[in-house]
């Protein structure tokens, strides 16, 4: 599943919850992450969601 689709799966309805965002966002960077081989983990910063979330509102 592309990062595309899951925003347009969060988007169906109206804005997400930051969780919401942040559980749909965590899987498909993961395994991009793993894909390329880097090294550690993939950061979501879950402040940065919330920010980018309340300014798509206005």
């Amino acid at each position: 599943m592309s990062f595309q689709h899951q925003f347009h799966r969060l988007w169906r309805f109206g804005p997400p919850t930051s969780e919401t965002a942040y559980a749909a966002m965590e899987v498909p960077l993961t395994m991009m992450w793993r894909t390329l081989r880097l090294p550690g983990d993939p950061s979501l910063d879950r402040r940065r969601i919330d920010e980018a979330l309340a300014r798509s509102d206005t």
